[in-house]
């Protein structure tokens, strides 16, 4: 069974071998660990992935159709950690408090963190490729304040490659949110797609409430 039939698989709530047993996925806050987990949470909300736009190499498979982006990490073929941009959580969140924090770490202004040589699978002709794509993600909303983009995963060439971003932003609302949110981009020449989650969401950052 090939990566995409895999991914396929597992879109539709169900649990190929390929499905590690270790694997964690994310999707709209919301964290599911193992094939149990994993496949309910995608049974609530398939997707099938005909005619979806993808990009993939021995470490990474993308794909994007419709509004939303799934993202992998591959170990000799077999999916162990899985991203889901564009939908919102499955299930109820466990409750926990978001702990605020500095999104430029090092109190340095910045849009987009990222270094090419943390990515192995990506050819340095492809750089510029993902801090464009990262750029021109967070102008997509222009009311979010301190919106940072971090680089997670990105793989390909200029010509054809992929990219997964987290998103910390604050929203402009008069109570103002902040979190985490994914994003996935994929480029195939002149052509690129990105889908994102369109609203902040609490972010790895947790203390969890008793109880």
């Amino acid at each position: 069974m090939s990566a995409l039939d895999a991914m396929a698989a597992v879109a539709r709530g169900e649990a190929p071998p390929q499905l590690l047993g270790a694997c964690r996925l994310e999707v709209g806050g919301f964290d599911a660990f193992g094939i149990e987990a994993i496949g309910d949470a995608f049974r609530h909300d398939p997707v099938a992935l005909a005619g979806a736009m993808i990009a993939e190499d021995v470490m990474n498979f993308a794909a994007i159709v419709e509004d939303q982006g799934l993202f992998a990490d591959l170990y000799d073929g077999n999916i162990g950690r899985l991203w889901r941009a564009g939908r919102p959580a499955p299930h109820m969140n466990e409750p926990f408090v978001a702990v605020p924090f500095d999104p430029d770490l090092r109190q340095e202004r910045g849009d987009i963190e990222f270094a090419g040589s943390d990515h192995p699978g990506l050819a340095d002709d492809a750089d510029v490729r993902v801090r464009e794509t990262g750029l021109a993600i967070l102008a997509r909303d222009p009311t979010a304040w301190r919106s940072r983009a971090f680089c997670i995963r990105a793989f390909g060439t200029a010509a054809h490659g992929a990219a997964l971003f987290a998103l910390y932003r604050m929203s402009g609302d008069r109570v103002r949110v902040s979190g985490f949110g994914y994003a996935v981009a994929i480029w195939d020449g002149s052509i690129s797609r990105v889908t994102l989650d369109t609203v902040p969401l609490p972010g790895d950052r947790r203390v969890r409430i008793a109880g």
